[in-house]
């Protein structure tokens, strides 16, 4: 297998919040003082296609319209909210002749990025303007080359007074996407006098794109080329700060990230010497990705990414998400490697979570309890700390869906005082006492409400793991319980060789994202060899032989989404040992 390395360091380019395009016409509504538009979901329109076409981050969709995380259907209506700035998008206007558009330049444009903007060849863009290859700046009026096409499938519509895109569409029989798609570029309301490209009402022959050879498999995702190559090209993209020459001029956290990163990529490189005895044959990328989306579109422009089969990264949530609706257009699978909401799923079918979310840890853990421990005295502490209630819901959802809603006790705990969860504890049954918070003072009342208990199993989440308030003592007698996603068998000797192996390597100690970094490589490049680029169809068949501390147990969030990881260890406390109990 080839290291190929590409460290890319550029200034960071952050996204903005809801921006809201002028030639929506779906009406606005005004509900608690705040003004949102009330849109009529059409068929085939999705969460992400929404967030693009009000230019609103799809986060602030779904905090607006709670439980639309699990898809959306037509006719139903979503509330969108309304920017209280102006939209900084120029007019677009149209050359007399119809050959090209003018654009003028924002702040941080480049010709790779206004190119991307109008699905135009950026060669096209800088011959049309010559001099713009060595540099355009804001303010300047670009000519965006129109691509050409046959004149007996277009016609021109000049824009009158009061006219919307819903009427021209309605006009002439075509849909508003079809509209906006024959316009590119089309982001303000619309002026009259406008010149327009419509489409005929015939169905147009297809342009030539790369999913010419799609290979469609109902129900599952699309594969784009073909399945089985001679070599295969992988990417990992993460935030290795290669721009610090050492770690004085960076933040607590992202000194964190960067160790992260670090173990993360060495774990990988020796999962790449393993699959070599394979005979997997593969070249691998390697390219650093920080915060903002600067960084990945320049990865993305690089020629190599064409034949990109599989990228795993980024971490931070925009470039993961900028990298995602490329991918997705282009067929490529992304592996979102750490822990982020499930909302990044959304709309990415060929995208899948490896670290499992906080509601599939805690859905473990009532399923474990509910098999070991159902006809216990079971006590949920609920804190009511809004950090915590995710978490709460569910453990709390999945116990009583599995035992029914009279074999739980749930005391509400507040200000650290853990009376109630005294009150409620049992002389005569084991006590199985749950609490989902990372509150170190409710930890700490928690433990001293607990002290004189010793029928008790304690379970908390997996940042207890390794916090210094809970004494040894304590997570003995208590038998203290939590989730993990990566969990290490330390005792075993092919763990042992593997560490003995990264020391020689990298004279350095694994961490349990070198563990995470190796399975990965391990299970992926595992399962092209088998299935080809089709892999992600055949998740439930890929082999998980040889894999050290993760599991993989996906499941498709829906049909338009991606897939998360829903598999999950848990780890218990006794005789002094952490030992695996599921």
């Amino acid at each position: 297998m080839r290291i190929q390395f590409f460290l890319l360091s550029f200034c960071l380019l952050f996204l903005t919040s809801c921006r809201t395009p002028a030639q929506i016409t779906a009406p606005v509504e005004k509900i608690e003082g705040k003004s949102y538009y009330m849109h009529t979901v059409e068929k085939g329109q999705t969460l992400y296609s929404l967030s693009k076409l009000y230019r609103c981050d799809i986060n602030d969709i779904l905090s607006a319209n709670p439980g639309t995380d699990t898809g959306i259907k037509e006719n139903q209506t979503i509330k969108i909210p309304v920017s209280k700035s102006k939209s900084d998008v120029v007019p677009v206007l149209t050359a007399a002749d119809g050959s090209y558009l003018m654009h003028e330049v924002k702040k941080k444009e480049t010709l790779f990025s206004i190119s991307q903007l109008y699905k135009t060849d950026i060669n096209a863009i800088a011959s049309a303007n010559p001099g713009s290859d060595q540099g355009i700046k804001k303010g300047q009026m670009l000519k965006i080359p129109l691509k050409k096409k046959a004149d007996d499938n277009l016609r021109k519509h000049i824009v009158q007074k009061s006219e919307t895109l819903y009427s021209i569409s309605k006009t002439y029989g075509i849909t508003v996407d079809d509209l906006v798609k024959a316009n590119p570029g089309l982001t303000e309301s619309l002026k009259e006098g406008y010149m327009l490209t419509i489409p005929a009402t015939v169905t147009l022959p297809p342009i030539a794109d790369p999913s010419d050879n799609i290979t469609k498999i109902p129900g599952e995702v699309t594969i784009i080329g073909q399945v089985f190559q001679e070599k295969y090209s992988i990417a990992l993209m993460l935030p290795f700060f290669s721009s610090f020459n050492d770690s004085l001029g960076l933040k607590e956290k992202d000194r964190k990230l960067r160790d992260v990163a670090l173990n993360m990529y060495r774990g990988a490189l020796v999962g790449v010497d393993s699959l070599q005895n394979f005979g997997f044959n593969a070249d691998l990328y390697i390219y650093d990705i920080l915060d903002g989306i600067t960084m990945v579109n320049t990865a993305i422009a690089k020629p190599e990414m064409k034949e990109m089969d599989l990228i795993i990264g980024p971490t931070y949530r925009d470039p993961l998400n900028e990298l995602t609706r490329w991918a997705t257009k282009h067929g490529v699978h992304v592996v979102c490697p750490v822990q982020q909401s499930n909302s990044v799923l959304l709309s990415s079918p060929n995208m899948s979570k490896a670290w499992s979310s906080s509601v599939s840890q805690w859905e473990t853990i009532a399923q474990f309890i509910f098999e070991k421990h159902a006809d216990d005295n079971v006590i949920l502490v609920n804190t009511k700390n809004t950090d915590d209630k995710k978490r709460v819901d569910a453990f709390r959802n999945k116990f009583l869906q599995l035992k029914g809603d009279t074999v739980m006790t749930e005391v509400t705990v507040l200000s650290g005082s853990l009376y109630g969860v005294r009150d409620k504890l049992s002389t005569s049954k084991k006590n199985i006492v749950i609490a989902p918070t990372n509150d170190r003072t409710m930890i700490n009342s928690l433990l001293k409400g607990l002290s004189s208990t010793e029928n008790t199993i304690l379970f908390g989440t997996d940042e207890w793991e390794n916090l210094e308030l809970i004494e040894a003592k304590d997570r003995n007698r208590l038998h203290l319980h939590y989730p993990k996603v990566v969990a290490v068998d330390y005792n075993s000797d092919r763990v042992r060789e593997w560490i003995l192996a990264y020391r020689r390597k990298f004279k350095s100690e694994p961490t349990e994202y070198a563990f995470l970094g190796f399975d990965m490589m391990m299970y992926y490049c595992q399962g092209i060899q088998k299935f080809g680029i089709a892999f992600p169809n055949h998740f439930a068949e890929m082999n998980q032989a040889g894999l050290l501390g993760s599991g993989f147990t996906y499941t498709k969030t829906s049909d338009e989404s991606g897939f998360e990881n829903s598999h999950v260890f848990i780890l218990g406390t006794d005789d002094f040992e952490v030992t695996l109990k599921n």
